[in-house]
């Protein structure tokens, strides 16, 4: 048995809880990253919530005709006229597959034990910081998936160029692009693959099918992501050529694909069910979209479709919201969903700010007492909420209706996000394990998490998708 270097001996700095240890007297840390993410919270949270009805899928229904041709006219001097042909209502059964979403505390054996003794109780902060990560880590996951199509892809590549023996990737921001080129879609050391879209992996000059790209940094503004890309051992190499064996790629974390780096097939958009192609539900790319495409057996076009409002590439302004809200309101009919938010990429609010004092629409609200503070867009009576969004698509802005008195007495729900908690993995009451890594238990315990979820769109029409508009 072989030691690199002296530190691995002497301390407990090269595990991660073990630096807790060495800055007792600190208390604390600083984290370098956000954890407030709206979408999660006032998107997510709002929705109706309920424990699935099995742990493998949910049955729901739509109606999708009324059944016109059984009403007619007749004159009242006619008494040979039969009555209309029977038109029933169309009714379609819809099973929504549940997807799984697992999570795996780890931490080194031996720091942690000696943490548990030590004298300082608040050094219990490594286990809840590792627990308090990963369920940031999960919403941030979930929180990107809400845009998402279901196929997992979290951009697509515009062109790459080798810099300082990283790979910098530029985004496409194209309508159609997943992300839009949003670079929060890239989580920091996420390790993600390129695939073409029929889900044949791509290659970089000089290395083979599987090579891993690891998040370094990305710039917003420029829509760049930078990679170390890593062998297939996972060693960081320099990259001199950024040569892609195909052109404009799509991104998929590590997770998403096959053992072979392999990815979904989406070449054929039309003749795929985006609900099951992946193990990623579905997001309101998917369950907004009026392009014919399907989810869960759905056919996304018609009165099944989302109420999607093109703005013909023309700079965004305040006419798109109150086009699109128009537009919402004459397919689900007026009344019937109360609108108490718009949520939007970072630019486009900043557009909406800009153009407040010139429009009598827009009003703020601030309570004085909790501190709070909105910018609100006033469509007829009701209140726009916007909404800056983290992880919104860069092309893409929704507004997504509240509850309301569904016309059979029910409460209406255009959107649900349903699922179960997360709970922990047992084997005969047991919830934590010794980690196994090449076939050799090592001092590292693991505990995992579990839960069951899915997005589903009850109306899709319900919910307003504003697309295709030019940013200053």
């Amino acid at each position: 048995m072989a030691y690199s270097t002296t530190s691995e001996i002497m301390d407990m700095t090269n595990v991660t809880p073990g630096y807790f240890a060495q800055i007792l007297f600190s208390k604390g840390f600083t984290s370098q990253f956000s954890r407030s993410y709206r979408e999660y919270d006032n998107i997510l949270m709002s929705l109706k919530q309920d424990q699935a009805t099995t742990e493998r899928s949910y049955q729901y229904l739509l109606q999708t005709a009324m059944g016109v041709n059984a009403i007619q006219y007749q004159n009242q001097g006619q008494t040979d006229v039969a009555f209309p042909a029977g038109d029933p209502a169309e009714i379609q059964e819809v099973t929504a597959k549940m997807k799984k979403l697992q999570v795996t505390i780890e931490l080194d054996r031996n720091v942690w034990e000696r943490l548990k003794k030590a004298k300082f109780k608040y050094v219990d902060n490594p286990l809840a910081f590792e627990i308090m990560n990963k369920m940031d880590a999960a919403k941030r996951v979930q929180a990107r998936s809400l845009f998402g199509d279901g196929s997992g892809c979290i951009g697509i590549i515009s062109s790459a160029a080798a810099s300082g023996g990283k790979l910098e990737v530029t985004l496409s921001t194209a309508n159609t692009s997943i992300g839009g080129g949003n670079t929060n879609w890239f989580h920091k050391n996420e390790l993600v693959a390129p695939c073409e879209a029929d889900g044949t992996p791509i290659t970089l000059t000089g290395h083979a099918t599987g090579v891993k790209w690891k998040v370094e940094r990305g710039n917003r503004k420029n829509k760049k992501v930078v990679f170390t890309v890593l062998t297939s051992a996972g060693l960081p190499v320099t990259v001199t050529d950024a040569t892609l064996s195909a052109a404009a790629g799509r991104l998929y974390p590590v997770t998403v694909l096959t053992d072979s780096f392999e990815g979904p097939d989406v070449s054929s958009p039309l003749s795929i069910d985006w609900g099951v192609i992946t193990p990623v539900w579905a997001g309101l790319e998917s369950l907004t979209a009026n392009d014919g495409r399907t989810v869960f057996g759905v056919v996304y076009s018609g009165e099944l479709g989302g109420s999607v409002f093109d703005h013909n590439g023309e700079l965004f302004d305040v006419s798109a919201i109150e086009e699109s809200m128009n537009e919402t309101e004459q397919n689900v009919g007026p009344g019937k969903y109360k609108y108490n938010n718009i949520v939007m990429p970072y630019n486009a609010y900043s557009s909406l700010i800009e153009g407040k004092e010139a429009d009598r629409r827009f009003n703020s609200v601030e309570d004085s007492k909790r501190g709070g503070r909105k910018f609100i867009y006033q469509y007829s009576d009701q209140a726009l909420d916007c909404i800056k969004s983290y992880f919104c698509s860069l092309n893409r802005i929704f507004s997504i209706p509240a509850p309301a008195q569904g016309e059979m007495g029910e409460t209406g729900f255009a959107l649900e996000y349903r699922g179960t908690d997360f709970e922990n993995v047992e084997a005969d009451g047991v919830k934590t394990f010794m980690k196994v890594s090449n076939g050799k238990y090592v001092n590292t315990v693991q505990s995992f998490l579990e839960a069951y979820t899915v997005m589903i769109a009850k109306q899709p029409a319900a919910i307003t998708r504003i697309e295709n508009f030019g940013m200053v």
